[in-house]
């Protein structure tokens, strides 16, 4: 029986699509779909909550909790791209963006926005706090 489950196609999944055409242009490369996905979450969401979080710890207590946050924050990164993309909605994204060409300006291009952003906003936290 086949599920014709129609699936709603998001920025993420453009992002994840280009990271699978680099993985197979260059299968030995490390970028695939799950890198893009993640990289994304872990810059925009896991470095400013560990901005405003150090702001509330003590000294003694950053590193460890940033170190298991950074683990746990990964681990959950796994999973959800496990939960997200299964089977059937990687086939979807991969025939939805069928006809679209591949461009490898715009793959490295998504791939160092979310440093890029990163930077400006450590950039902009550091110039703003008092001292």
């Amino acid at each position: 029986m086949k599920n014709n489950k129609k699936h709603r196609v998001y920025f993420f999944d453009y992002l994840w699509w280009l990271g699978e055409k680099e993985h197979e242009k260059y299968p030995h490369g490390k970028m695939d779909g799950p890198m893009m996905f993640m990289f994304y979450y872990y810059i925009l969401i896991l470095v400013p909550l560990l901005l405003l979080l150090k702001d509330f710890l003590s000294d003694r207590f950053i590193f460890p909790i940033f170190g298991l946050l950074v683990l746990l924050f990964l681990l959950w990164m796994f999973w959800l791209h496990k939960f997200i993309y299964t089977k059937e909605r990687r086939k979807a994204v991969m025939e939805h963006f069928s006809s679209k060409r591949y461009n490898p300006f715009l793959t490295y291009f998504f791939f160092l926005l979310p440093f890029l952003i990163a930077v400006f906003v450590m950039v902009l936290y550091f110039v703003s706090r008092p001292q």
